[in-house]
């Protein structure tokens, strides 16, 4: 389905490049654009028609749940993987209760990014921590 445009919003370019290698290399969908920060993301989100973004919690320019919460209310139909290395149940409450559909943490593997990238395309939620 080459047709899902993704965003890739992480403030550090080997992360940003990985992902983006790991959707394109796996068919996830199409990488349209990647973002550094919280403005850039918004800049993106106005531009262009997106079905997925996954993003990290640390960025510049905009704290950790507010990227998510303007998303969800200008672009509702867009989903949210949040890909982070803060391993915090808390933090993975307040990302589910927002509305996004899913929460990786950093140190996860390959295939756990790709099924959750699948899943959440397929309308599923994807929080393998809260379940635990």
């Amino acid at each position: 389905m080459t047709n899902y445009k993704i965003v890739v919003a992480d403030d550090h370019l080997l992360m940003s490049d990985g992902l983006s290698m790991l959707v394109t290399d796996n068919n996830l969908g199409t990488v349209v654009a990647k973002a550094q920060n919280g403005k850039q993301l918004l800049e993106i989100l106005n531009s262009h028609k997106i079905d997925m973004i996954l993003i990290d919690v640390d960025m510049p320019l905009v704290d950790r749940l507010k990227a998510a919460e303007i998303i969800r209310s200008r672009y509702p139909s867009i989903k949210i993987l949040v890909v982070t290395q803060h391993n915090s149940i808390e933090l993975m409450k307040k990302f589910e209760l927002l509305g996004v559909e899913g929460y990786l943490l950093k140190s996860c593997d390959r295939m756990q990014l790709i099924e959750a990238i699948q899943k959440i395309k397929g309308g599923e939620k994807d929080f393998p921590f809260l379940q635990i």
